[in-house]
């Protein structure tokens, strides 16, 4: 017996463990009133604070600006448009006007800022491409506060856009294994084999096909869109069909985006919180890729 539970792969447990802590939070934000909303936007932003620190604890830049610079991710989670994050925390509105409001120049503008003087650092000056590390703390820092803003904003006013976005990353990351398993060795062409070198394109279109399937049959079969639909037919139109064909696409590009990155800094995990999926952030790229995507649809549509 003891044998059979020092198999068990490593993976499963750290994925069950996962489940447990996230979906009490996620209850929390739906159904828990305003103590439910404070402690779910608490919780989320720590998670947005330790997903920016898994990554920019890899770059050259000195140990005090590895612990100052994740906290900035705090502006871009709170600093939205008319400050709408405190209004949905405070009334729990269901308000789908909010959506519009996700990106705000606020948040962005106060993180580069202080990036700028955080870079003065000597590390970085000594050791580092000043660029590169620049342009990867602006990323990291506007991506991660972003998506955990949205993650707790979407839960609030409609809980059915986790229901949308979520499963397209895990349909297209399932699927597109499966795919690359029975038909790998047939159609052996690589995405980007320097970046990802298991990633297939016979993969990617198995992972593809199935994940947008999932999204016409969600948005065709729930009323997630119907706020859209009364206000303008044309407008429905343009965000199904951009919905249908970019949410599926953003999610393998978002996980060669941050592959790339792992790369570039010569890294194989962001962290290592999770054992045998690595860190936060590596479980999450794809993720942070169609929610902003999403919302930048949806916000640019709807103005």
């Amino acid at each position: 017996m003891k044998e059979k539970i020092r198999k068990i792969n490593p993976r499963y447990t750290s994925s069950v463990v996962a489940i447990i802590i996230v979906i009490p939070v996620f209850i929390a934000i739906i159904l828990g009133g305003f103590g439910g909303r404070v402690f779910g936007s608490l919780v989320l932003a720590i998670a947005a604070v330790y997903t920016a620190y898994e990554f920019i604890r890899h770059l050259p830049i000195h140990k005090l600006s590895k612990i100052i610079t994740p906290f900035l991710v705090l502006a871009v989670f709170m600093l939205d448009k008319e400050f709408v994050l405190f209004e949905i925390v405070k009334n729990g509105s269901k308000n789908y006007y909010y959506l519009s409001n996700m990106f705000s120049i606020y948040g962005i503008c106060i993180p580069i800022i202080m990036l700028t003087l955080s870079l003065l650092d000597p590390v970085t000056r000594k050791e580092g491409d000043l660029v590169k590390t620049f342009m990867y703390l602006v990323f990291i820092v506007v991506t991660a506060g972003m998506f955990y803003r949205m993650l707790f904003s979407m839960t609030v006013i409609n809980y059915l856009f986790i229901l949308l976005l979520i499963p397209v990353g895990i349909i297209s990351d399932t699927f597109a294994y499966a795919g690359g398993m029975m038909l790998g060795k047939r159609f052996p062409k690589k995405m980007a084999p320097k970046v990802s070198p298991k990633k297939t394109w016979v993969g990617f279109i198995v992972g593809y096909t199935f994940a947008i399937i999932y999204v016409i049959l969600f948005l065709k079969f729930t009323n997630i869109l119907d706020h859209v639909e009364v206000r303008s037919h044309a407008k429905y139109v343009v965000i199904f069909i951009l919905s249908v064909i970019l949410l599926p696409l953003i999610s393998p590009i978002g996980d060669l985006i941050f592959s790339s990155f792992k790369r570039d800094i010569g890294i194989k995990d962001y962290g290592k919180i999770m054992p045998g999926h690595g860190g936060v952030l590596d479980r999450i790229d794809s993720w942070i890729a169609i929610f902003i995507i999403f919302g930048m649809i949806y916000q640019l549509i709807m103005l």
